[in-house]
């Protein structure tokens, strides 16, 4: 195939060297585990089944090229945000789940700054946290009701400041 996949993302176009796909699969293939798509969840779920049994065989078929689809026009970000996380926190019935759920999110960041440094992985990971910023003074006061309450959960310095 002679498509170069350059124009798929920013990301895509700063790699170094061609960005082919492999030729087809055109014959029959053995494996313990067949996972469709080279994107974050495939690559993953084939990294961590190999970290648990290394012995075991894991085959990534991709129509494209790896990170072709969602994975690789993400802006090449990942964040501990969760969208609905507030309405969670609000509730006491799911407010200590919400409240777990938040912190495993903040651990998941800093898992995968772990295994891309632990693996030489070089994709540029940065954990520099996300932004709110206020201009006029209600906004600035909303922003300091919302730490306020950030904290009666819980929540430190090292989550939000």
């Amino acid at each position: 195939m002679s498509q170069d996949y350059r124009h798929v993302s920013f990301w895509h176009d700063s790699l170094p060297g061609l960005l082919l796909p492999r030729p087809p699969l055109n014959n029959e293939i053995q494996a313990d585990v067949v996972i469709i798509g080279a994107g974050y969840t495939g690559l993953w779920t084939a990294y961590y089944l190999k970290q648990i049994k290394p012995a075991l065989s894991v085959v990534i078929l991709e129509g494209e090229i790896a990170g072709y689809g969602a994975s690789g026009r993400n802006g090449g970000w990942c964040s501990s945000h969760l969208l609905g996380l507030d309405s969670w926190l609000d509730d006491p019935a799911s407010r200590a789940g919400a409240i777990r759920l938040q912190k495993q999110m903040f651990e998941t960041v800093r898992h995968i700054g772990r295994v891309a440094q632990s693996e030489s992985i070089e994709c540029h990971f940065e954990q520099s946290g996300a932004l709110d910023v206020a201009v006029l003074p209600i906004q600035e006061k909303r922003l300091k009701v919302e730490l306020q309450r950030l904290r009666a959960f819980g929540f430190g310095e090292e989550a939000y400041r």
